[in-house]
């Protein structure tokens, strides 16, 4: 008797985070999948994802005339979309960058989402200040938080990692061992925790 696999869906910002999942067939495999095939190796299975800029937003009238922030509207789309694709789980990063608000919206936009689309679990947060900070925390810089974007880029350049190539990413990861991530790297461990805890109990039924 074949076992009922939990299914997946990705949100992300290009092909470091999500490989080419985004497309019909896609097989490369990005960041993300990496990360959640470490925490959880068997009993899901990835229906398909969606790059950041091609999510259709869901107007989340209660943010309107307080944070009005995009990304909140984003993440309902995309809890909404893996709704539609029949998954159980989503699972997403969004770089921070410079935008100091965008902490708060995606904090806003998971608490949003789960009240517009509560049949969907949701593994998601802030990546500090981008993913490629997650990269080097696993490679085991400490204070990746406290870092730049251009700072952790050129970090990544003289490890030979620089390119923004899912395949050297996913080897990283693949290699990383995620009990011993360094101090400053705070979103990457609360990102893991939740898609242990989510993939645990949507594949376990906890």
């Amino acid at each position: 008797m074949t076992s009922v696999r939990v299914k997946v869906w990705l949100g992300g910002e290009g092909p470091s985070e999500i490989g080419d999942r985004d497309l019909v067939g896609g097989e490369r495999v990005g960041a993300l999948e990496a990360l959640l095939r470490k925490v959880e190796p068997s009993g899901w299975a990835l229906e398909g994802a969606t790059r950041w800029s091609r999510i259709r937003k869901f107007r989340v009238s209660e943010a309107v005339g307080r944070d009005n922030h995009g990304d909140i509207h984003s993440i309902a789309g995309l809890a909404l979309e893996a709704f539609e694709a029949g998954c159980e789980v989503v699972a997403f990063s969004r770089d921070v960058d410079a935008d100091a608000h965008r902490v708060d919206a995606i904090a806003d936009g998971i608490a949003h989402a789960k009240a517009k689309v509560p049949m969907v679990a949701i593994i998601g947060g802030p990546a500090i200040p981008a993913i490629e900070g997650w990269i080097l925390a696993l490679l085991g810089v400490r204070d990746t938080e406290d870092k730049s974007r251009g700072r952790c880029n050129q970090l990544l350049a003289e490890r030979d990692l620089d390119g923004k190539h899912a395949e050297d990413y996913v080897a990283v990861i693949e290699a990383a061992d995620l009990s011993k991530i360094p101090p400053g790297s705070d979103a990457l461990v609360a990102w893991l925790t939740l898609a242990r805890d989510i993939l645990s109990a949507a594949i376990r039924g906890a």
